[in-house]
């Protein structure tokens, strides 16, 4: 089956979108780790199987006979093409892939492969983060340099995902297993979650492998030929060994004199270039195999390789019988140089001997397993603290405790909002604030709009008075806004698990939910005000204001069209209400959205009568593509710096609406620090909300 069968236009349409959407794939992770944070952190990789080499050495025979004692995780075709969010992804990734039905890969060599199959997907990680580093004619090993902590951030949290999305059952303890030829480029320079992992690198005898490589650099050159798409998609997944997107590894430089790709020449010196890094690299975490020696001796290969990597060895040794030797091919030796020969010959060698089949490397196999046991030893301690901790908590001193803590949080919050306020010129504030009182009066109301909505909506979902939720949730919008974004959410869904009878899924549906419709809501606005910006022509009142990248743009845009069309074509998915209360949590927030946008061009007429409304409607579509537009930093600052520089080109005047603009700003965090304290100690010395102990989801509204 060629790749024209496998992939039809719709395929091909859904890849090339995901492969340039990587920042806005990159953006939806970040969601997933909100949204799934209990679920990841229960998750171990701390022992993850990582096998890398050249190709054509047996690396993916390795990967199936891994994949197939149930023990590990790894990506799977499944994954493609929205690879850096796999949770996401793999909630609707059965619509678009069958799954079972097996064909032969693009190699051509027999390999039959399914959605289900493991396969080397990773890279694309590697790639999104490096981009640079595959520019050139040839890819340079990883340095010290290239260490980047928010890699290593993302790529153990990614780990954690696979995992998640390959147990059929939360309980289930797998390990992350990884194929990633190019890995074998970072062996010098291991990044902090790779360092910890074991790694196996295949190998065979040079003159064979260098004439596999060779075929298959002429076979996919003629697919590239063929089916541009083809070249596409193995360079969007980091596969750069053959064809037209042929970046060899420049091992210690042997690309600058190395011969032309289609000659055996390049292909056995590149086969020397690599194995002499690893061997230059490998320490006690390296597995050295032997693919010869595994189809001649698979029994007690298997075994051995169990023992290394921790694996029950029947789990291994139960496959032998799946193991064939590769195929052979004429190889014209007398091409290269004696020099090349004999070192590739002396190189293999030393490999050889290296393999750990001896007793002298039993070493790995005792350190393996004294990892194990002290990994065993330490959850086991974990455990026995929590347990601790609970009895602690429930006694009279533990609830004294939690207290303390909880107050200490709370000043905490307190003392930052107070040091906010201490670093604003008041007496400029007071110069610039406006005369009239209705600024004050709109002022108040949109503070409001937000919390008074939210009070409603999660009131009639749980059945609380909505008195009881205002406090909460006006310093859920405190935190929000003057703290971290998405911590009020936190921060409200830890309140709800303490002071309501609702369960923890409950809880974090809810809030989970009502988060997913508000940004549609807005998003959704705004994207489609900034459609009517670019067919008005009015876009360049805005360019100068928005990120002057075209691709930061277009991943935003992107985020927006991904977020909207999943939710609205995967709801059942992705939401958890009932369809009533979905509609009434759309409703509320296109009515808050909308209430509050007209009070703000309100406020803004009030102060300056003498401005047109179309004007004010103009600066708050500028105002609203800001706020949501994905990527933009600062939002704040950046629609005031552009609110004050399209004063001229809306004919507004300058120093009034800086000096709104600014009185704005500084009064609602003034308006932040007075409502957090006044609604804690409002709470601190009233009586405890006994409404809160019998609340439910209704399963539908009449």
């Amino acid at each position: 089956m060629t790749f024209e069968d496998r992939y039809g236009w719709l395929d091909r349409l859904l890849h090339r979108t995901a492969f340039r959407a990587g920042t806005a794939q990159h953006a939806l992770s970040d969601v997933e780790n909100i949204l799934y944070r209990d679920t990841l952190s229960s998750i171990s990789v701390d022992d993850p199987v990582f096998i890398t080499a050249l190709p054509r050495s047996g690396t993916t025979i390795v990967l199936r006979l891994l994949w197939n004692t149930g023990r590990f995780a790894s990506h799977t075709y499944q994954d493609m093409p929205f690879l850096l969010c796999p949770l996401f992804w793999d909630r609707f990734s059965d619509q678009f892939d069958g799954g079972t039905q097996t064909t032969e890969r693009a190699h051509g060599d027999g390999l039959q492969v399914s959605g289900k199959s493991p396969e080397a997907f990773e890279e694309m990680i590697w790639k999104h983060f490096w981009p640079d580093a595959y520019r050139g004619r040839c890819i340079q090993p990883w340095s010290d340099d290239d260490h980047d902590p928010a890699f290593d951030t993302f790529y153990e949290s990614h780990m954690r995902k696979v995992v998640a999305v390959r147990r059929d059952a939360p309980s289930a303890d797998l390990r992350y297993l990884s194929k990633n030829n190019l890995n074998i480029a970072r062996l010098g320079a291991l990044p902090r979650p790779l360092e910890a992992g074991t790694f196996v690198v295949p190998f065979r005898a040079p003159f064979q492998q260098a004439a596999s490589m060779l075929q298959q650099h002429e076979r996919f050159l003629q697919l590239h030929d063929d089916d541009d798409f083809v070249r596409e998609y193995m360079e969007a997944i980091g596969h750069h060994e053959f064809g037209h997107g042929l970046r060899p590894v420049n091992f210690d430089g042997w690309v600058d004199d190395a011969p032309e790709p289609t000659s055996l020449a390049f292909w056995v010196r590149y086969w020397i270039a690599a194995y002499q890094h690893v061997l230059a690299h490998a320490d006690e975490n390296t597995v050295l195999l032997s693919y010869d020696r595994l189809v001649d001796e698979p029994r007690t290969a298997l075994s051995r390789l169990a023992d290394l990597i921790s694996v029950d060895p029947s789990a291994l040794t139960g496959q032998a019988d799946q193991l064939r030797p590769p195929r052979s091919h004429s190889v014209e030796t007398a091409a290269l140089s004696s020099e090349t020969r004999r070192r590739a010959a002396a190189l293999h060698e030393t490999l050889k001997q290296r393999a750990p089949f001896d007793l002298g490397s039993s070493l790995l196999f005792f350190r393996s397993a004294l990892r194990a046991l002290m990994l065993q030893r330490f959850y086991e301690t974990l455990s026995t603290l929590r347990a601790r901790w609970t009895r602690f908590t429930e006694s009279p001193m533990g609830a004294w405790v939690r207290t303390g803590l909880r107050w200490l949080f709370v000043g905490g919050i307190v003392a930052y909002l107070a040091y906010e306020l201490t670093t604003i010129g008041w007496g400029e504030v007071a110069r610039a604030l406006p005369v009239t009182p209705w600024f004050y009066v709109l002022l108040l109301l949109m503070y409001g709009t937000l919390p008074l909505t939210e009070a409603v909506l999660y009131g009639t979902a749980w059945g609380a008075q909505y008195r009881d939720l205002l406090p909460v949730l006006f310093r859920k919008r405190v935190l929000n806004n003057d703290v971290l974004g998405y911590s009020g959410e936190a921060y409200f869904y830890l309140w709800a698990r303490r002071e309501t009878n609702l369960g923890t899924g409950t809880v974090l549906r809810t809030v989970k939910d009502n988060v997913v419709i508000s940004s549609v809501a807005s998003t959704s606005v705004a994207f489609g005000l900034l459609a009517v910006f670019f067919l008005t022509g009015q876009i360049e009142l805005l360019r100068q204001y928005l990120p002057s990248e075209a691709y930061t743009l277009g991943a935003g845009v992107a985020v927006l069209i991904i977020l909207v069309s999943a939710v609205v074509a995967f709801r059942r998915s992705i939401l958890s209400l009932p369809s009533s209360l979905l509609g009434l949590f759309a409703a509320g927030h296109i009515a808050r959205f909308v209430l509050n946008n007209g009070l703000q061009v309100t406020q803004w007429a009030v102060v300056i009568p003498e401005v047109s409304a179309g004007t004010w409607i103009t600066l708050l579509a500028l105002y609203i593509v800001v706020q949501q537009v994905p990527f933009v930093p600062s939002r704040g600052l950046v629609f005031m710096s552009a609110g004050v520089g399209l004063s001229g080109p809306l004919q507004i005047p300058e120093a009034p609406l800086a000096s709104m603009l600014l009185a704005q700003s500084l009064l609602d965090r003034g308006l932040n620090f007075l409502v957090y304290t006044g609604t804690t100690a409002a709470e601190a010395v009233g009586d405890d909300v006994e409404e809160l102990d019998d609340l439910s989801i209704p399963e539908e509204m009449g």
